[in-house]
């Protein structure tokens, strides 16, 4: 929430220069500094992290405005998790103490945007200043050991909100470098990263997103790194985010300020077109529909998780749909469609739970390989 509104207060008062808005900024910074000033303490990377980007963007977007003082006790904020980050990449891995690549991404980004805003200060002494440049090279590679998920093909393995989370960083994190050191470093051209974009597409069904890795249907997961993948990238990712906001898509979060800032007027074209079905073979994730203009298409859904041997598939039917057929190992299963919101599972040899359900979903245990035809039989 702090860097939510860090980004709207701060970047309100580049674009208008309007000093109300950094006076709600600086009160803001004021508030976390006074009652949660040392963050690093909870323990929490997400929080110390987040807070760290917060006040980042508002040192870098206000500094005209701070005064010596405010300058100082930014600065002093910011190095808490520089000092935190030092111990992390000292130890022989070099690595978050997570498994999760979105957390990763996250505290990478803190640590190499903190850096960045505040290296150049005169205040740091000799050794303060080598730990500020020490934890941004060391950001840098550790953030590659995360990114690579994008590999081969740009899906996000964890899920569409965990792709959210670590793509609104890591975007954060190239832009950052690019501005303040004038090159990408090969940021850019790292595989799968160029195409991620359209993976948040992809993933996203017409009652909403595809229930895996933690994702809720009803979140709001395409947003503003559509824009800025767009501005990056390719003009039909941006194109997607512009067709959602005009189209009030529920999908899709309300414009914000990114948005704003990497528009193009080539997104208001309509001529992007994208095939009907995606696999993303190495992240065992693959999606079909009907059609992507009929807002009442049959949608569906499937993934592997490797690390955790479970299988999900999800089945959003048509409207006029009233019967699946699953065929598994040779075992046909028909079920009627009734009602909405009723889980379904079974097992390889017998079906356990209700068959009234509008959106289906399969879970099962430790599965080597899996062949799950559907078919749809329209209301005659």
């Amino acid at each position: 929430e702090v860097m939510r509104r860090m980004i709207i207060l701060c970047g309100a008062y580049r674009l208008t220069l309007d000093k109300k808005y950094a006076d709600k900024a600086w009160k803001e910074a004021q508030n976390v500094l006074e009652n949660y000033g040392d963050w690093c303490k909870s323990g929490k990377l997400l929080d110390q992290n987040e807070m760290t980007t917060a006040f980042a963007i508002a040192f870098d977007w206000l500094y005209n405005y701070l005064s010596e003082n405010q300058k100082i006790l930014m600065c002093a904020a910011i190095y808490k998790t520089i000092s935190y980050a030092e111990k992390v990449y000292s130890d022989a891995n070099g690595r978050w103490n997570t498994k999760a690549a979105n957390v990763g991404v996250i505290c990478n980004s803190g640590v190499m945007l903190g850096a960045l805003a505040v290296a150049d200060e005169a205040l740091w002494t000799h050794e303060e200043k080598n730990t500020i440049i020490y934890c941004a090279r060391e950001s840098f590679h550790s953030m590659l050991g995360y990114v690579n998920c994008y590999a081969p093909d740009s899906a996000w393995s964890e899920g569409l909100r965990y792709w959210q989370a670590a793509t609104k960083s890591f975007v954060k994190f190239v832009t950052s470098v690019i501005s303040a050191c004038g090159k990408d470093y090969g940021l850019l051209t790292l595989e799968g990263f160029d195409k991620t974009g359209f993976f948040a597409a992809f993933m996203s069904g017409p009652a909403g997103s595809f229930c895996f890795g933690d994702t809720d249907r009803k979140e709001t997961l395409i947003n503003s790194n559509l824009s800025l993948l767009g501005y990056l990238f390719s003009d039909d990712i941006g194109k997607i985010r512009i067709t959602g906001i005009k189209s009030a898509d529920p999908l899709h979060a309300p414009p914000d300020l990114i948005d704003i800032l990497f528009y193009k007027p080539e997104f208001e074209k309509t001529d992007i077109s994208l095939p009907t079905d995606k696999c993303y073979e190495k992240a065992g994730i693959a999606s079909m529909r009907r059609s992507w203009a009929d807002k009442n298409s049959a949608f569906i859904g499937y993934s592997y998780f490797i690390w955790q041997m479970l299988t999900c598939a999800e089945i959003i039917p048509a409207p006029d749909c009233k019967s699946v057929i699953l065929s598994k190992n040779g075992k046909k299963i028909t079920v009627k469609i009734i009602s909405e919101n009723h889980d379904f599972h079974f097992t390889a040899e017998e079906c356990i739970g209700g068959t009234q359900f509008r959106t289906l979903r399969i879970f099962e245990p430790v599965v080597v390989s899996v062949e799950l035809k559907i078919v749809f039989f329209p209301c005659k």
